[in-house]
């Protein structure tokens, strides 16, 4: 019998590899060694566990990834997330395309739709501001596909009060 989170999982990696040869076309010789190191940045700082109250979560810095490295964030996010999974056993292999798709989706869309803001600043302050932005909504925005994927795969996970 199939798990009900099948459906999520084959979902998240058809959009994955969507968006992942979507992303690739971008990537030239010359901004490899750019997305290497933003790549090798998200690998290192992710593995970073920070106590919240009686759970802990982990640095992502994909707000500042969709603002640097555009839309490469996708491979950069894919390749880091394989890494991880294949040396530390994190995440997994199974959850590999709905991690990459809740972690990188948003940083590129909040990245593309600040951009013409953060063109148009004037000053390092408020390019500050605009970036703080983007980290955040791109925060958030993973944090609620993280719960719909979770809600989508069992009810358990749903916040509704279970019926007698």
């Amino acid at each position: 019998m199939a798990s009900s989170s099948t459906p999520v999982l084959v979902g998240g990696g058809v959009v994955t590899a969507a968006l992942l040869g979507w992303s690739v076309r971008e990537l030239d010789e010359d901004s490899l060694p750019k997305v290497a190191v933003v790549a090798a940045l998200f690998f290192i700082v992710s593995l970073i566990n920070v106590p919240i109250g009686a759970t802990t979560t982990h640095l992502l810095l994909t707000g500042l990834m969709g603002l640097v490295i555009g839309r490469a964030t996708v491979p950069a996010v894919f390749i880091a997330l394989v890494l991880q999974a294949v040396f530390f056993g994190f995440g997994g292999i199974s959850t590999l395309g709905v991690n990459t798709v809740d972690m990188a989706l948003p940083a590129v869309l909040w990245a593309l739709a600040f951009a013409p803001l953060m063109r148009r600043a004037a000053s390092p302050g408020r390019m500050a501001v605009l970036g703080a932005g983007v980290a955040a909504l791109s925060v958030l925005s993973t944090a609620l596909m993280v719960a719909a994927a979770l809600t989508l795969s069992d009810a358990a996970y749903s916040a509704r009060p279970k019926s007698c």
